[in-house]
């Protein structure tokens, strides 16, 4: 037996073969047609006791193998908040400060998770560790991903000249390294930047160049992702026809990678367009849902931007006030996300800003830019999926994170949670349960996390009114 897999033969559940398996298969999670993404959840499940079980025996190898090939499953499935919480709980064993390729690849997904909720100065921290590492182990597939990790935060936080500085060095390490998947990212992310600062003719030979490597690795999330930028560039140069058909081939590309990160942003991209097709309903319905999504999966950085296109939606189906309402509000998210508006996102204001100015007056506008203020998204989001007018529910159901996040919890978390509404301590749970403390301690950290809950009150009321057996 090699070395490697002796130091992990005694791992519960036969967490080495799956896991070293999954890890070799990470490249077909990264660039496969979907199918990897949407097993995810179940391979999420049966890993959680394998992952609990390294922390708690200090098996920091084992651990750090499992994040590592995890971390890219995490944000497949918008699975943000459970994936940052895993990673950081592994990061901060003492057994894994070393620093070598497993660690760095671990803080990589631990990075772009923070980045992806909009904690920009977290994820600043674990991508220049890991650039760091990578760039000490001359590791060129660490430094390109990294620099992409670089690229958007910078790119976040309006400092675009410095994105393209990373997304360029990126791209000229992968080209170097022949590393397909990785020249397709910073291509991607060339031309994503291209449509934000308004250079539309600037898109086309990134963005079909990733399209052309997207096909060729038979990755639908990359062809989705190139899909969206050429079509909002070519909405951008005035061809409407051509980019409603192109964003509707990159939906359709997205459905099928099952990745919502990636069927939100297209759907966001094709309602816009819809809009000034004068396609009123069939837009407010994908904006919705890509709102919902966002909301779901925790996408912090592109929420504002799907308010600002429901409010666009309010206002060309004649409801200015709400529209404005609307804008109110994802100025102070970007506010408090420090997420400026993008050139392409400014123009587009200032296309139709006058229009909702005059169409209310300076004093109704003001009132209603009032009224929008600090108003949470939990309550645009509420809102803005209320019944139809003639009692129809609305197509995207209004679920609360806490309530999405029940399916998450294994069969053991769902036992925890009842004998924390019971009003069992960890010590308590861990002799009914017959686990270790820690374990138990673990077990109830990780469903306040899933749960987005602060206490074991609030715990025991969520069971109770989601009606687990037992917990009342």
């Amino acid at each position: 037996m090699p070395a490697s897999q002796q130091s992990l033969a005694g791992v519960r559940y036969e967490v080495y073969p799956k896991a070293v398996d999954l890890a070799k298969r990470l490249g077909t999670v990264v660039s496969g047609t979907g199918q990897e993404a949407n097993a995810a959840p179940e391979q999420l499940k049966w890993n959680a006791d394998n992952q609990r079980w390294a922390i708690d025996r200090g098996a920091a190898d084992i651990a750090l193998r499992l994040a590592g090939a995890l971390a890219e499953v995490w944000y497949r499935i918008g699975s943000f908040r459970e994936g940052s919480y895993w990673l950081a709980n592994v990061l901060e064993m003492p057994e894994a400060s070393a620093r070598t390729f497993e660690r760095a690849w671990v803080l990589n997904g631990a990075g772009w998770l923070a980045l992806c909720q909009g904690e920009h100065a977290r994820g600043e921290a674990l991508n220049r560790e890991s650039l760091a590492i990578g760039r000490t182990l001359n590791d060129s597939l660490l430094v390109s991903r990294e620099l992409i990790n670089m690229g958007v935060g910078a790119h976040q936080h309006g400092d675009d000249d410095t994105a393209r500085v990373f997304f360029e060095e990126a791209l000229a390490i992968a080209r170097g390294s022949s590393d397909p998947m990785g020249e397709a990212m910073a291509l991607r992310n060339l031309s994503s930047l291209a449509v934000d600062v308004g250079d539309f003719g600037a898109v086309e030979l990134p963005g079909g160049q990733a399209l052309a490597l997207g096909r060729k690795l038979r990755s639908d999330w990359m062809q989705a992702g190139a899909l969206t930028q050429l079509g909002l560039a070519a909405f951008g140069l005035g061809r409407v026809a051509g980019a409603r058909e192109i964003l509707e081939e990159s939906v359709t590309a997205a459905r099928a990678s099952g990745d919502r990160n990636f069927i939100s942003s297209s759907l966001d991209a094709l309602g816009n367009v819809l809009l000034a097709h004068g396609d009123q309903q069939r837009a407010g319905a994908l904006l919705r849902e890509s709102l919902q999504l966002r909301y779901d999966v925790g996408d912090w950085p592109h929420i504002p931007t799907s308010v600002e296109s429901l409010a666009r939606a309010y206002a060309s189906s004649g409801q200015p006030e709400k529209a404005v309402r609307l804008l109110a509000t994802a100025a102070d998210l970007r506010a408090a996300l420090q997420r400026p508006q993008t050139a392409r996102e400014r123009a587009m204001a200032e296309l139709w800003l006058p229009a909702l100015r005059h169409r209310l007056g300076e004093k109704g506008f003001e009132a209603a830019w009032d009224a929008g203020r600090s108003v949470p998204v939990e309550q645009v989001v509420a809102d803005t999926l209320l019944p139809n007018d003639d009692g129809r529910p609305p197509t995207i159901a209004v679920r609360s994170r806490a309530l999405r996040a029940t399916n998450w919890l294994t069969a053991r978390e769902r036992e925890v949670a009842v004998l924390v509404a019971r009003g069992c301590s960890n010590r308590e749970i861990a002799e009914e349960l017959v686990i270790a403390p820690r374990t138990a301690e673990t077990h109830v950290g990780n469903i306040f996390t899933k749960l987005d809950l602060r206490s074991r009150a609030e715990l025991a009321a969520w069971a109770v009114e989601h009606g687990l057996p037992g917990s009342a």
